[in-house]
């Protein structure tokens, strides 16, 4: 059982059918919950010997349970791989993901170019009564003011939340996304903390919703780890392998990524998780250029003087693919497949 803060449609479930795909022959179960609710629920479990959870992920737990000492020890290769600085030291723990944090606004209500773009301009009294926050979660609220005092110092922190308060921010106690929704539907103009893949996956969808750095900008470090006397332990580090892995991690943030495009026309998108993209190569953008001067030197000035592109080839993400359990013909014979179609 994988017990995660993952969204469902954001990560979870594109994770775990990744890794079912892969292990067909290991059963894996998920149940999704704040981290507040995991650390609860897990900790019930372990102090009545009675764990369900074989691995627990979130942004807020490492602190809760290093300190616990109801975490087992392990290490994976693909630990290895990433720098000792950045590795947890009591081997208890291993980071999964990170998210970036900053405002995100209505763009109905605040027409782009207007917004607040610095911690100074949320002062701005214009925006009094129109924003909310999130309280009760590190991510929220508290992250909000420890960016603050660390970047700035306490006194200066303590003074700029006084005029803060002055503008009546509203403090929500819902879910990241329920937040976001709220800001879709215009009960609140602005949110001052959310991650910023929340708007920006909404926004690509059509809703009326874009984000806005500020700097500093605050960064949280999802991390995996397992609880001492799970039940499948050697399952659990298959996992936590998997997870760690190149193809997990492409698998994660591909899911992360849901409702963005996963074809498109730029090999960037393919090595940043995309499945496939119908590109152009320089060989046949030369040679469609001098089929072009050809026809103007025939037409005189009658003919086209701007062609668009013509996709000549096809890339693949072949990692992308396998995790999401497809198969797909030689890059070659897609491109074929697309001249034919043209």
């Amino acid at each position: 059982m994988f017990y995660s803060s993952l969204i469902p449609n954001l990560g979870l479930k594109a994770i775990t059918e990744g890794f079912k795909k892969k292990y067909p022959f290991v059963a894996i179960e998920s149940w999704r919950g704040t981290e507040v609710n995991i650390a609860q629920k897990t900790l019930a479990e372990l102090r009545a010997g009675a764990p369900a959870g074989d691995l627990l992920e979130g942004s807020e737990l490492a602190p809760i349970f290093i300190k616990s000492g109801f975490l087992q020890r392990f290490s994976s290769p693909e630990i290895l791989k990433t720098p000792a600085q950045y590795r947890d030291k009591t081997g208890l723990t291993a980071a999964t993901r990170f998210s970036y944090y900053g405002t995100a606004f209505n763009t109905k209500l605040v027409p782009p170019g207007t917004q607040p773009k610095s911690f100074a301009e949320l002062l701005d009294p214009k925006w009094k009564n129109k924003m909310a926050w999130r309280v009760g979660s590190d991510s929220g609220t508290h992250m909000f003011v420890a960016n603050l005092m660390l970047s700035t110092g306490e006194a200066k922190a303590d003074a700029y939340l006084k005029s803060l308060a002055a503008q009546n921010v509203v403090g929500f106690t819902g879910s990241a996304q329920a937040l976001i929704d709220r800001v879709i539907a215009g009960e609140y103009a602005i949110t001052l903390t959310t991650a910023q893949h929340l708007p920006i996956i909404a926004a690509s969808k059509g809703a009326p919703i874009a984000a806005q750095v500020l700097q500093p900008m605050p960064a949280t470090v999802a991390s995996i780890m397992i609880p001492r006397g799970t039940k499948h332990p050697y399952a659990a580090m298959l996992f936590v392998d998997y997870v760690l892995s190149a193809e997990g991690q492409t698998v994660l943030r591909a899911g992360a990524e849901a409702g963005l495009p996963v074809f498109g026309a730029s090999e960037g998108l393919v090595r940043s998780g995309g499945l496939a993209a119908a590109v152009s190569t320089p060989a046949q953008l030369a040679q469609q250029a001098r089929l072009l001067g050809q026809k103007l030197a025939g037409a005189g000035s009658a003919g086209p003087l701007v062609e668009s592109a013509t996709p000549a080839a096809v890339r693949v993400n072949v990692t992308v693919a396998r995790g999401l359990g497809l198969r797909l013909p030689e890059e070659r014979e897609l491109a074929e497949r697309l001249t034919v179609t043209r």
